[in-house]
């Protein structure tokens, strides 16, 4: 969701003039400053537009540390490996793991349930925003 919302293509979120600028206090960047006390007023979430300017949010998806020290290395590696599984599915009708979820690995699971949901919950918020602007 953070890529989804530009959050890669926004200014404030490059750690380098998040650092110099001092955002960093308020945003519990837990990369870079792990031991900085927690801000427990700071929660971050998506902001998303509409092709004609309506804003929204995706509800479950918030976080109180900065997104970008939240995004892992091996939380992207499943965000790929999800994408990958929907591009094959998608070709073949088969699936990376086969057909018998018993047999696929749980964290894949979890990670693919989520992200599904939050997909979902996304493409929702956006149809009813969409759905307002026509009123």
């Amino acid at each position: 969701m953070f890529a989804k919302g530009g959050g890669w293509n926004k200014e404030a979120y490059d750690c380098e003039l998040c650092k110099a600028a001092g955002y960093y206090r308020q945003r519990n960047c837990r990369r870079y400053f792990p031991d900085q006390p927690c801000n427990s007023n700071y929660t971050w979430e998506p902001e998303f537009q509409t092709p004609k300017g309506s804003f929204f949010g995706v509800s479950p998806c918030e976080c109180t540390d900065c997104p970008v020290s939240f995004i892992t290395p091996a939380s992207r590696h499943l965000i790929q490996v999800e994408v990958q599984n929907q591009v094959l599915k998608e070709s073949t009708g088969a699936s990376l793991y086969g057909p018998d979820l018993s047999k696929w690995p749980s964290k894949v699971v979890d990670a693919f349930t989520c992200i599904a949901t939050t997909r979902n919950e996304y493409d929702h918020e956006h149809h009813v925003t969409e759905m307002d602007e026509l009123r």
